[in-house]
């Protein structure tokens, strides 16, 4: 892809990525009109940290190792490429569909953890709600393996697109349900949202990249794959945690409201970073594997170069401002 290309393909990520942040504002302003301060949001949000912690990390993971492994293959034997494509997508699905049925199954220990004390029939909820979360986790992992598909091939606007799904089943839902089911359907609007993108990716990433789906889900690339997925986690779960760190850093040190202050600058900070430093990330990524795939270490050097430059330049006049 050219430099006209890229920036062009920048340029409508960014833009769908606003809309979608937005339409995400519009979400949140939904639930907080249906359900308020209710104790049983609060559950909601116990019944998500654990699928939403681990479905953060399969989209990551699929996506991360998937593209330069793909890559690798289609630059060293373009024969074997679909066929990898394939038995990642079978080892993903059946990896993820077992962490699921494992939330699923440990729902209530999961609740009795995360809760400890609630009455009965709390309790009883925020089972019911955790195990509907667990959906996130298949859904979340195989938009992840099917997103590397996508940027694989310079994909970018249709995996975007896609991400409108989540608040738009959750303002559907929540409107609908809310008044009979209530927090129920906020589950449900989550759950819907995680997996509606499957079904607009799949049949793009098919006419993209037609992998062969093996009866034996192996290939040499997975067994070097997987021995790089427990640093992946593990830079995963560093950035998810840092705003843990700052809680307690705040409950310890600072005056009562700096908890607060401290959500709110980050997600303030977090929407520069979001449309613009991943915007570039994303669509200089594929290239980025292809130069690494070819051994092209000054066209490699230069392209990041070249995407730092625009990290630099597009980020600071906002982080003074």
């Amino acid at each position: 892809m050219t430099r006209a290309g890229l920036a062009q393909a920048a340029f409508w990520l960014a833009l769908l990525t606003l809309a979608s942040r937005l339409l995400g504002r519009v979400r949140e302003m939904v639930v907080a009109s249906a359900y308020g301060i209710r104790p049983e949001l609060d559950l909601f949000w116990v019944a998500m940290t654990v699928p939403d912690l681990i479905g953060s990390n399969a989209l990551f993971v699929a996506l991360y190792l998937f593209v330069p492994a793909y890559l690798h293959e289609r630059e060293h034997a373009p024969e074997a490429a679909d066929r990898f494509a394939g038995a990642f997508l079978q080892r993903a699905a059946a990896v993820l569909l077992l962490i699921s049925a494992g939330l699923y199954a440990a729902a209530p220990w999961i609740a009795d953890r995360l809760a400890p004390g609630l009455a009965p029939e709390l309790r009883g909820l925020l089972v019911l709600l955790t195990r509907w979360c667990s959906l996130i986790v298949l859904g979340r992992g195989l938009e992840g393996a099917l997103r590397g598909v996508l940027h694989a091939h310079r994909r970018f606007l249709v995996p975007a697109i896609a991400g409108f799904l989540v608040s738009g089943s959750v303002i559907a839902m929540v409107w609908a349900f809310a008044p009979a089911y209530g927090v129920k359907a906020l589950a449900w609007g989550i759950a819907a949202g995680n997996l509606l993108p499957l079904v607009v990716m799949f049949p793009v990433a098919w006419r993209a990249a037609p992998w062969r789906l093996a009866r034996v889900a192996s290939h040499p690339a997975l067994g070097r794959m997987a021995r790089l997925v427990p640093w992946f986690v593990g830079i995963e779960v560093a950035g998810l945690a840092m705003p843990l760190v700052d809680r307690v850093i705040a409950v310890r040190m600072l005056e009562p409201g700096a908890i607060s202050a401290l959500s709110y600058a980050r997600a303030l900070a977090d929407v520069p970073v979001t449309l613009l430093a991943m915007t570039v990330a994303t669509v200089l990524f594929p290239s980025l594997a292809v130069h690494a795939a070819r051994a092209e270490r000054e066209v490699f050097q230069e392209t990041l170069r070249r995407g730092v430059r625009a990290v630099v330049v597009l980020l600071l006049p906002v982080a003074c401002l």
